[in-house]
């Protein structure tokens, strides 16, 4: 996968690919394959992620998340639970505002591990994600979360890249 993401990277440093690529967007990958892709190929997205200063929930000492936790949903699927600590509740929430229908990020060491579509306004601090992932996959979740983790509004360039 790593020579595949540096054969992209200098794809995505071309000329003609830089332009279409917004002002101050970066390019991240996925931490993993795609599952949903039943293949013999590997496939992984590919995400732009645009940050400034008012799309970007952080505090000055990374603590953003008082508790993270797994746990199974009704329709047996893995489901993270996380409430953000006060000052991140409320940037949380304005974030969620300007972005319904839209994906936010959660990257860690320059992958995104999730980017879940934001459905509604989210009050109080109070979260949880569901997708397409195996238990040890939240179980990581969990520990990024609980580990200070910068989330930023995300721009799918593509699904997928073969």
């Amino acid at each position: 996968m790593e020579a595949d993401i540096a054969k992209l990277n200098d794809m995505f440093n071309l000329p003609e690919v830089k332009q279409e690529i917004p002002e101050g967007a970066t390019i991240r990958f996925a931490n993993k394959r795609n599952s949903f892709m039943k293949t013999d190929k590997d496939f992984f997205s590919v995400y732009v992620v645009k940050k400034s200063e008012n799309n970007i929930v952080s505090t000055p000492d990374n603590q953003l998340v008082e508790k993270a936790n797994v746990e199974i949903s009704s329709q047996k699927a893995n489901e993270i639970y996380f409430k953000f600590n006060d000052k991140a509740a409320l940037q949380w929430q304005a974030l969620t505002q300007k972005n319904i229908k839209k994906a936010i990020a959660i990257i860690f060491d320059n992958k995104v591990y999730s980017a879940p579509i934001v459905q509604n306004v989210i009050t109080g601090g109070r979260c949880s994600i569901t997708g397409d992932f195996t238990h040890q996959e939240a179980k990581d979740m969990v520990v990024i979360l609980n580990s200070g983790t910068l989330l930023a509004s995300v721009s799918i360039l593509q699904k997928t890249i073969e």
